[in-house]
């Protein structure tokens, strides 16, 4: 029996262990929730400008005449419809022997390949290139129009043309060239279908209407020709129709057009492909007599 105030030991450490900080699970669910919230958010891009294209080794140049050929081509991400399989090679088959061609619903970089959509075309036909992103998602450009030209650059322009209330982000594409020693405007656009349209139609065909000449409106405007705003634009004696001119006024159901001020067209077409969901639009296109 211990005597009285003698110590009692008791078995064991004499201060309790520390009890380690744990961030909680739900904690951490909600932030990988709000990741991937903010990953998937579509953001507009802003306003743009640069003087030259991007250079890529043993770039073709023009190689003159009295013409220039254009082509536009919405590229579908460079998945074809017929197989559900990506090839840009497959895609750039088709674009061979053009001097300026503007391209739609192009990529950006990948996990596996850091080169946007618009470079690998360029590298792959030697011909300068540019990716003009409408929208960023998951923090990086991830999608809009793009450009391709054996003409010299002079400068390049990218102005958004959605609105606040719009479901997608859209922008267009103004690329100057040089070609017989003056300037020529190039027009690149992809347009909505949804509520921003007719307002989106209206600026771009404001822009070109009031672009200097000789000008060139290219793209995936996706309306045909029943459009009201198309219609009288077609029917515009300053505007060549390349389509109607080239097709002898038998314009399928189409997207895709080619409309010019300041130059008259000498051929045109609407071209089968097995790489997009859209057949290419090109035009070849000489100074006014």
């Amino acid at each position: 029996m211990s005597a009285p105030n003698e110590p009692i030991f008791i078995d064991g450490p004499s201060n309790p262990p520390r009890r380690r900080w744990r961030i909680p699970r739900t904690l951490i669910v909600a932030l990988v929730a709000v990741v991937i919230w903010q990953g998937l958010i579509r953001r507009p891009t802003p306003a743009a400008h640069g003087t030259a294209l991007h250079a890529v080794p043993d770039a073709i140049a023009y190689p003159g005449g009295d013409t220039i050929r254009v082509a536009t081509f919405n590229i579908a991400g460079g998945v074809s419809p017929v197989d559900n399989r990506y090839d840009m090679d497959r895609t750039a088959k088709y674009l061979h022997g053009f001097d300026f061609i503007g391209l739609e619903e192009v990529h950006g970089a990948a996990v596996l390949d850091w080169r946007d959509e618009a470079q690998i075309l360029g590298e792959t036909l030697h011909l300068p290139w540019l990716f003009a992103p409408s929208e960023t998602r998951w923090w990086h450009d991830s999608f809009g129009n793009g450009a391709l030209s054996d003409l010299p650059v002079v400068g390049w322009q990218r102005l958004p043309l959605s609105s606040s209330i719009s479901q997608s982000n859209r922008t267009m594409l103004r690329v100057i060239v040089t070609w017989h020693n003056r300037p020529v405007n190039g027009i690149v656009t992809h347009l909505d279908r949804h509520e921003d349209h007719d307002i989106e139609l209206g600026a771009i065909i404001a822009a070109f209407m009031n672009s200097p000449t000789p000008v060139i409106l290219m793209g995936d405007l996706n309306t045909d020709q029943t459009d009201a705003q198309l219609s009288a634009l077609r029917r515009d004696d300053s505007v060549t129709d390349a389509l109607a001119v080239g097709l002898a006024g038998n314009v399928p159901t189409t997207n895709d057009w080619i409309f010019a001020r300041g130059l008259r067209c000498v051929a045109a077409g609407l071209s089968d492909n097995d790489a997009s969901d859209h057949k290419l639009c090109w035009a070849e296109l000489g100074e006014e007599k």
